[in-house]
């Protein structure tokens, strides 16, 4: 079974908790890099600034995470769309 078989929510979840483990892992990776470089006031400045970035790029993450939107783009222009997003639109078909 490969990750393309699971169902809309199983991959979604399965998402959802490997970013979870990643901001784990990469919190602990900025913890000891403050803890190595604390002597020096600018590299503690920027990595807790580098440290900041990646928070709200993880929140943006788990928010994306959230919502169930549909992105189109056509010669008509973008629709985006806030409904249930049909996955498989051709299997309804008869």
């Amino acid at each position: 079974m490969g990750l393309l078989d699971l169902e809309t929510n199983e991959r979604k979840n399965l998402s959802l908790w490997m970013m979870f483990g990643g901001a784990i892992v990469f919190t602990i990776f900025a913890a000891i890099g403050l803890w190595l470089v604390s002597a020096n006031l600018k590299y503690v400045f920027l990595l807790a600034v580098i440290a900041h970035i990646q928070i709200i790029t993880i929140m943006t993450g788990f928010i994306a995470q959230l919502v169930k939107r549909r992105i189109t783009a056509g010669k008509e222009g973008i629709t985006i769309s806030d409904a249930e997003v049909d996955h498989n639109p051709g299997a309804n078909n008869v």
